[in-house]
């Protein structure tokens, strides 16, 4: 009997030992944390720094719940736009990659095109910019992201007028303006003389000695300047068409700031035809570059 009760005695000390030292250690959380966070709060962390601009934080709780939760796509995409705020595109690109790979929402997808496009842009990629913006605004016309006030439809439209520019497709840059973010620009550029809007214009065709069997021929307009004819700087092309105007030429490519048309059609184009052009082209291109370059960076001063 008297063994029993020294052994239960003893039970109760280890018992109670043991309780305070564990009792000790969740106090201090040496080693039994108090609520450990999770991935979504290091997410929400990580959204909440993010908008306050603190991205060195939002970079490091983004990695946390990345850690927690490999298959988050969000946690991903929230890591790409914030090294891509630190400037460090590279990774910001790999983490945008990688989170479209493992989502199927088209919101994300949309959020990880727009990263993309911004990220090309600064990477002077403007092919891939221009691919990752339009497939975003096609996905999104309206586009806002949610975490950012200045990154929506308007700033991607940017993006993607300033990577026409760069790569030299002036017309698709212009257009962009026109149709996206400024209506009427070019009524304006053709009030100040900057442009010069004119239908049936009148050219010969340029030929080999011998008609080319696809029905394809090259016109080069040229415009009287001081008593002399001088090359016309083309902007853009609306039509090409038979003298008597019943026929519409299909316009195959032209030369932007030059003055060559390339268009075929049927009746195929002789040395003998003459047709007329509905086209716009520049009093002086360099000065157009000029107004358009300034026009995309004044739009891009009123975003957020």
């Amino acid at each position: 009997m008297l063994k029993n009760n020294k052994w239960n005695g003893l039970l109760a000390v280890i018992a109670i030992v043991t309780l305070t030292s564990l009792a000790g250690c969740y106090r201090k959380g040496k080693n039994i944390p108090v609520n450990p966070p999770t991935e979504s709060t290091y997410l929400v962390d990580a959204w909440t720094s993010f908008e306050s601009g603190d991205f060195t934080a939002a970079e490091q709780a983004f990695k946390s719940s990345k850690d927690r939760d490999a298959l988050n796509p969000e946690a991903f995409l929230g890591l790409g736009w914030t090294q891509a705020r630190l400037l460090n595109f590279d990774a910001a690109v790999s983490n945008f990659r990688i989170m479209q790979s493992i989502t199927t929402d088209p919101a994300l997808e949309a959020d990880a095109h727009a990263g993309l496009a911004v990220c090309y842009a600064a990477m002077k990629n403007d092919d891939s910019a221009i691919e990752n913006t339009q497939t975003a605004l096609e996905m999104q016309p309206n586009y806002k992201f949610s975490h950012d006030n200045y990154v929506d439809a308007k700033a991607l439209n940017i993006v993607l007028a300033r990577s026409y520019l760069n790569k030299g497709d002036y017309l698709s840059a212009m257009n962009v303006v026109e149709n996206n973010l400024e209506s009427g620009f070019v009524d304006q550029l053709v009030s100040e003389g900057v442009l010069i809007k004119t239908n049936d214009m009148e050219a010969s065709p340029i030929l080999s000695t011998a008609t080319p069997v696809d029905g394809q021929a090259t016109l080069r307009l040229t415009k009287d300047f001081d008593g002399k004819n001088v090359a016309i700087e083309l902007v853009q092309v609306y039509a090409v068409k038979d003298a008597g105007e019943s026929v519409h030429y299909a316009i195959v490519d032209f030369q932007q700031g030059g003055s060559d048309i390339v268009f075929r059609g049927n009746p195929v184009p002789t040395s003998e035809d003459v047709f007329k052009v509905d086209l716009l082209y520049a009093a002086n291109f360099g000065q157009f570059l000029s107004k358009l370059y300034e026009k995309i960076e004044s739009l891009r001063g009123t975003i957020g």
